[in-house]
């Protein structure tokens, strides 16, 4: 059921790894434009955006080989002196990390490569993180920026996740679940699941908007909402994210 995506809304390295099984299409080049989709159809909401991320998700290629990781390490230093970097390995695992934050800008990068050494062929995933806490005409520029360096860091085109988080203007009038369908029908969403609680809903969704889906046990999907009610006097919160939610709500 599409309602336990709904339930494990924590989607980071460990969960990450095993999304090639649900995945049922995506588009043939690195898109970064659907973070601004996201964010241009709250803003018709007059909603704010306090957090945003894309995750881009590849399987390394079968035939890589550990020596070739550490090559690839070892340039990769060298081309991008403003990452830390670290090499952590043991018998059964090695990964190579890479971090990065310019906090003038509210902005970082995590490069992360995760190779399981017990296979006779290396078995694992690069996995890069840009995130943010605002949203301006600089940040989309550096989205933009940080597109082009995929080419590099991956073989050939990874999946990407975008998502975002923020909070919409204060109206007790309207309730969780309109704003949550208002939302779904703005990207032309068809809803595929959905779970309501008190103060509390969200929606899975298929919309043409968007190029990349997931497969769930029945229905292909590539759209999450997630809207929560505040209290008499606070702000309704949302989180909306393609094609699952990655940030938690």
């Amino acid at each position: 059921m599409v309602k336990k995506y709904l339930m494990q809304i924590s989607v980071f390295v460990m969960t990450l790894f095993f999304i090639p099984s649900w995945v049922k299409d995506w588009s043939p080049v690195a898109n970064t434009n659907d973070l601004h989709k996201l964010i241009g159809g709250i803003e018709n909401f007059d909603g704010s955006v306090t957090e945003w991320s894309l995750l881009a998700r590849e399987s390394l290629a079968s035939n890589v080989t550990t020596n070739d990781l550490l090559q690839k390490f070892n340039r990769w230093e060298e081309q991008f002196p403003q990452f830390t970097w670290k090499r952590v390995q043991n018998q059964e695992r090695l990964e190579l990390i890479a971090i990065f934050s310019d906090p003038d800008k509210n902005y970082g990068e995590t490069l992360h490569i995760v190779a399981d050494l017990n296979e006779t062929t290396l078995e694992g995933f690069t996995l890069y993180e840009l995130k943010g806490t605002s949203w301006n005409q600089e940040t989309k520029k550096i989205i933009n920026q940080k597109g082009k360096f995929f080419p590099q860091w991956f073989n050939k085109s990874p999946i990407i996740f975008t998502c975002i988080k923020g909070e919409l203007p204060d109206n007790m009038n309207i309730a969780a679940e309109k704003w949550a369908m208002d939302i779904t029908e703005s990207f032309g969403g068809q809803v595929i699941e959905q779970l309501r609680e008190e103060n509390f809903v969200s929606i899975t969704a298929k919309s043409s908007e968007f190029g990349q889906f997931l497969q769930s046990e029945h229905e292909k999907f590539n759209l999450q909402i997630a809207i929560r009610k505040g209290m008499p006097g606070e702000k309704t919160s949302f989180t909306v994210g393609t094609p699952i939610l990655t940030i938690e709500y």
